[in-house]
């Protein structure tokens, strides 16, 4: 599976339902994360919280370092 690190250029707010701020994971630009191919975006980045696919706009390009093809 094609893994990768890279830089988040975006604020990323994660959540399941977005009702209750308790419930919304927020990771700050600047942040490194583990991202594969998506299912239905360009990308997934995944961690303990989770599968989420992304658009594309939230990950800097440039910085992406290979972990796995």
């Amino acid at each position: 599976m094609w893994t990768a690190d890279a830089i988040l250029k975006r604020r990323l707010h994660l959540s399941k339902d977005y009702e209750h701020p308790d419930h919304i994971l927020t990771l700050e630009k600047g942040t490194t994360v583990t991202i594969t191919k998506g299912r239905e975006q360009k990308y997934c980045v995944w961690g303990h919280f989770g599968l989420w696919d992304i658009d594309e706009t939230y990950i800097d390009e440039t910085t992406i370092k290979i972990i796995s093809k």
